[in-house]
C-alpha cells in the first residue's frame, strides 16, 4: 500500500468515525416507522429525562422548502501509539477537511422530515492533500422524524457530514440541567462492532450572533481504547442546527504490516459547523 494512499484512508476512517460518533447517527433510531424499513446498523436504548413542568419541547419542524447555509471544518490528526506497531511515520500528521453546504427541507409531512444537501466540493489539506477526493460537489437526502431521530442510517461519508449537528431530541419536557442518554451498538468497519455510552445536557436557551438557539452538551465513551467525544449543539428553534462543535480522541488498529500484525493509530479529530458568512 502506498503510504499516500494510506494517509489518505486513515483520515477517512477518522473522519467517519468522528462524525457518527459525535452525534450524528444520534445513539437513537427514530421509533416511528420509515415506509420501507430496512434491518438497523445499530440498536440503541434512548433513556429519556424526568419530564419538567412547564419546560421546553424540541421539535423539528422547519418550514417546508426552508434552506440553510452552512459550512462545515474539520482537523484530523493521525499520531503513531507508543509502545505499539503503529502506522508509518510517513502517514502521520494533520490534515484539514472544508466545505459548504446547503441544507434544504425537501419534504414535510405529518410523521417526517425530508433534508436535501448540496455541497461544494471538499476540499482536503495536510496529509490526505496528496490523495485528493472525488471532483464536484456532493448531494444526499436523508430522513428523520420530528424528534430529529433518523429514519434511516447515512450511506456513505458525506451523508453523515451533512447531518453533523442534528441530534435525536427527548419526547419529553425539558429545563435547563436536564439530562438524556443512549445506549447503543454500532458497526463500524474497520473497528467492528462499537458500543457507544452518550449522555447529553440541556442548557438552555442562548443568542448566537442575534440568534435565538438551544445549547445542548454531549459526551460519549466507548469500546473503541481511549474514546472520548465531547460535544456543543446549538439549535435553532425550527430544529435545524445552527452551529455544533465536536472533539474525538480514539486508539484503534486501521490495517496491518507484511506480518499481518495490527497497525495502531491515535486520532485526534475536530469538527466545527455554522452558518456561512
Amino acid at each position: 500500500m502506498r503510504l499516500s494512499a494510506f494517509g489518505v484512508k486513515a483520515f477517512l476512517l477518522a473522519a467517519a468515525a468522528a462524525v457518527s460518533l459525535a452525534g450524528c447517527t444520534q445513539g437513537a433510531k427514530s421509533t416511528v416507522k420509515p415506509p420501507a424499513p430496512t434491518p438497523p446498523k445499530f440498536d440503541p436504548t434512548f433513556v429519556e429525562p424526568e419530564p419538567v413542568s412547564n419546560g421546553v419541547v424540541l421539535k423539528l419542524d422547519p418550514a417546508a422548502g426552508a434552506k440553510v447555509e452552512n459550512r462545515l471544518r474539520g482537523e484530523i490528526e493521525v499520531a503513531s501509539v507508543p509502545g505499539r506497531v503503529s502506522i508509518p511515520k510517513e502517514a502521520t500528521g494533520k490534515s484539514t477537511l472544508s466545505m459548504d453546504y446547503t441544507i434544504t427541507v425537501a419534504k414535510k409531512d405529518a410523521s417526517s422530515v425530508v433534508l436535501s444537501f448540496d455541497s461544494t466540493p471538499l476540499t482536503l489539506e495536510g496529509k490526505a492533500k496528496a490523495e485528493g477526493i472525488k471532483p464536484g460537489g456532493q448531494k444526499g437526502k436523508v430522513s428523520f422524524d420530528h424528534r430529529s431521530a433518523l429514519l434511516e442510517d447515512p450511506d456513505n461519508l458525506f451523508e453523515g457530514l451533512f447531518g453533523a449537528g442534528m441530534i435525536a431530541f427527548p419526547e419529553s419536557p425539558i429545563a435547563p440541567g436536564s439530562t438524556w442518554s443512549s445506549q447503543s451498538s454500532r458497526n463500524m468497519p474497520p473497528f467492528g462492532e462499537v458500543k457507544i455510552s452518550e449522555t447529553f445536557t440541556y442548557r438552555g436557551i442562548k443568542e448566537r450572533n442575534g440568534v435565538k438557539v438551544h445549547q445542548i452538551d454531549s459526551s460519549a465513551t466507548g469500546t473503541i481504547e481511549d474514546m472520548r467525544v465531547n460535544a456543543t449543539y446549538y439549535i435553532r428553534e425550527d430544529g435545524l442546527p445552527y452551529e455544533a462543535t465536536m472533539t474525538s480522541v480514539a486508539t484503534a488498529p486501521i490495517g496491518a504490516d507484511a506480518q499481518k500484525r495490527p497497525l495502531w493509530a491515535r486520532f485526534t479529530v475536530k469538527v466545527d459547523i455554522g452558518p456561512k458568512p
